[in-house]
Order: structure tokens, then sequence, then C-alpha cells
């Protein structure tokens, strides 16, 4: 017995249905596997940490070499960043507002995957005796803080860090530190 045109069109429906259905999950396959993972887990990822301070005396422009490493799977381009050294009290007081961030002097980089760049930060201005004598009367540390901004795949990321060194070591502050 031959099919009506009526369940010609309805096996049809069901058949251009179940076709779209399988090309969607087809579809989100290939965006996850060959697109949207692979820019996630491939990409620069800029990490900071600081070397040992010097210059932490009377008279003298505190100073720390910064290390940013690419610890991700591209290279990162354009790479800048603006850090600044000051002190304050340990922990960072509620409300504490630090200065705007100045520029530093690097030019744009490029770290490869696994590289690292050292840029050494100077204080703007030398200690004082009245600046020391605040640090050891209220428990205050020097900290370094700032942003890294790099390109790539195609996408604009940054780091903000903030650090305070605590007589041997850097710990991370409370606040600032975020990276997307």
């Amino acid at each position: 017995m031959p099919l009506q045109l009526n369940e010609i069109l309805t096996w049809l429906t069901a058949l251009l249905l179940l076709l779209w259905f399988v090309l969607g999950l087809v579809q989100v396959s290939f965006l996850r596997t060959w697109i949207i993972v692979p820019k996630v887990t491939q990409r620069a990822y800029i990490q900071v940490t600081c070397e040992e301070p010097g210059g932490v005396a009377l008279g003298s422009k505190p100073n720390v070499t910064i290390v940013l490493k690419n610890s991700g799977r591209a290279p990162a381009f354009r790479v800048r960043h603006r850090s600044q050294i000051g002190f304050t009290e340990y922990p960072m007081p509620k409300g504490f507002k630090v200065p705007d961030l100045i520029p530093s002097g690097s030019p744009e980089l490029t770290i490869s995957q696994g590289s690292e760049y050292r840029d050494p930060l100077v204080a703007s201005a030398v200690l004082t005796q009245q600046q020391l004598n605040e640090i050891a009367a209220h428990g205050g540390k020097m900290f370094v803080r700032g942003t890294v901004r790099y390109h790539t795949l195609g996408e604009w990321h940054y780091t903000n860090f903030a650090f305070f060194w605590l007589d041997t070591q850097y710990v991370k502050a409370s606040v600032g530190n975020e990276s997307d």
C-alpha cells in the first residue's frame, strides 16, 4: 500500500528534525574541541613575582626586580606593566588608597611560552628618617603592586598584583591580586 502524501511529509519532517539535532550536536562538539577549549587552555598566562628588595635604608631609593613569567602555552604580545613601590601598615588598612600607577619605562615586550622578563623597579624618592620612624612605629612594610596587560590569541588580558615584603619573603596582599 503506497504512503499518503501526509504520511510522507510527517516522516520527512521527523527526519529533518533528527538531522538538525545531530548537526547541532556535531557543531557544539566541534566548537568545544577546536575553537573554545583550545583558546582558553592554549593562551598565554603572565604570572608576577618579585625578587628580594634593596635600598630600604635612610637616604636610599627602595628597589626591587619584578619578574614577569609566561606560564601559558602561547606567546604574550605587547606586554606592558605599570608598577609601584610604597610603604603602608601591614595588614593593609581598610580604605587604603595607593597613588595612581605610573607606566614603567620598559618597552612593549613579547614573552614566549615558558620565558620570563626581569624589570628593575626603583621608588621615586629616597627614604627619609621620618618615613623610617613611621614605618617602625606602625608596623609598616614595603609593598609592590601593579598591573600587566598583554595580548594573546586575538584578545587582551591582564594580571594585577600586590605583595608585601615581610622581612624575608613576599606575601600576597589581601586585595589587588587578580587576573582574567
